[in-house]
């Protein structure tokens, strides 16, 4: 055994070690079963009983949720409530308020009365549960993630990027036009992201229409909030891995329209030329103008390595810039460009203006110098 496949068994032991320990000294969330009628009438008597009606599930404990990007608010003793769709339709903190509110009365500061008559039989209906010493908080986003790579998580680190695609990424990939290959791994792609608390997450899947709708479905059936988009390769791909331009044009509209025909707005399709050296300008110039015509996202990869730099410099010698590529066929939205644009210019007046103020300061004490000595010869 070489020193290089003794540090990966030795890491694989510690991280297997380390998911038990955590897998068994985790504190399950679960509801209350000592809980009697009269104390959950206890526990909701501040609800208005509209309130209580929307309510499937609350969740009794510790709630951390941000008002602003500035305001960390902290509930330590608060009530969660979600309806038969999962929707929060609750909130309150029992140490600071009488008068909980729906996440739209609190934006608007309406005050509930309290209403605690025959509430029997919707207390009844309402499951109770405990986040013991656990706490809920908004799930995290993820805008960044490739579902089919989850095949062969924590290979190929000793390879640069463009090998790595070469090596590792591109073979596997490719196995996704088999459904039952791409169920597998798609469901553990997604039950991962879920388990580490990502609820939103923008997934690049491949070039197969057919395992990326699975893809879609997979994460429809999970409750999970995600772009999904199919992948789109037309040059410098393997022989297995490569579209013809009018097919990844065809089948990407094939795509958006299955995504947008479910009428689910919670899963979005996203325009995913993988990076500008698999992309011929003739496919990023129709994805663009599905792009706008449909009014969807778009993601992609830019400036990873010098490497790959200098080979879209080499395949785009007319574009001053990798950004540039994207903005000359309809791929970065006018909006987008427009802002680095001003944000460039807004950064190159702001270093104008510090030259200046040098200059202008050290012109001042020069002259507050010769206006000094001037005095000092006229003194004597």
């Amino acid at each position: 055994m070489d020193v290089k496949t003794a540090c990966a068994a030795t890491i694989a032991a510690c991280a297997a070690a380390y998911l038990y320990h955590k897998v068994s000294t985790t504190t399950p969330v679960t509801s209350s079963p000592s809980l009697t009628t009269t104390e959950k009438r206890n526990l909701l008597a501040n609800i208005p009983r509209h309130v209580q009606q929307q309510c499937h599930t609350i969740y009794h404990g510790a709630i951390i949720h941000s008002i602003t990007f500035d305001d960390l608010q902290v509930i330590e003793n608060g009530l969660l409530g979600v309806d038969h769709q999962g929707k929060i339709c609750l909130l309150t903190d029992l140490d600071q308020s009488t008068s909980p509110t729906t996440p739209q009365e609190a934006s608007t500061n309406t005050t509930n009365t309290t209403n605690t008559t025959n509430t029997t039989d919707i207390t009844d209906n309402i499951h109770i549960v405990s986040l013991g010493s656990q706490f809920i908080c908004p799930g995290f986003i993820d805008a960044h993630a490739h579902a089919p790579q989850h095949a062969f998580t924590g290979t190929g680190m000793d390879l640069p990027l463009l090998e790595w695609l070469q090596r590792y990424t591109f073979p596997h990939e490719s196995k996704f036009s088999n459904l039952k290959h791409a169920r597998k791994v798609y469901d553990r792609a997604v039950s991962n992201h879920l388990k580490n608390g990502s609820t939103t997450v923008s997934y690049f899947a491949t070039i197969h229409p057919k395992s990326c709708m699975l893809l879609v479905d997979i994460v429809r059936e999970r409750g999970q909030r995600a772009l999904v988009g199919k992948v789109n390769m037309d040059r410098n791909s393997p022989d297995d891995y490569c579209e013809t331009t009018e097919d990844s044009l065809r089948d990407t509209q094939i795509f958006v329209d299955y995504v947008l025909n479910l009428k689910d707005d919670t899963v979005i399709p996203v325009i995913t030329p993988r990076f500008v050296p698999t992309c011929t300008p003739t496919l990023m110039k129709g994805l663009g103008k599905i792009a706008a015509t449909h009014t969807l996202p778009i993601q992609s990869h830019m400036g990873e390595t010098v490497e790959e730099c200098g080979w879209v410099r080499s395949l785009h010698p007319e574009s001053t810039t990798y950004s540039d590529v994207y903005i000359q066929h309809d791929l970065m939205p006018l909006e987008v460009s427009g802002a680095i644009d001003w944000l460039l210019f807004l950064f190159l007046v702001l270093v104008l203006v510090l030259v200046l103020s040098f200059f202008w300061t050290c012109k001042r004490l020069i002259c507050y110098d010769l206006l000094f000595l001037l005095y000092c010869c006229c003194s004597v």
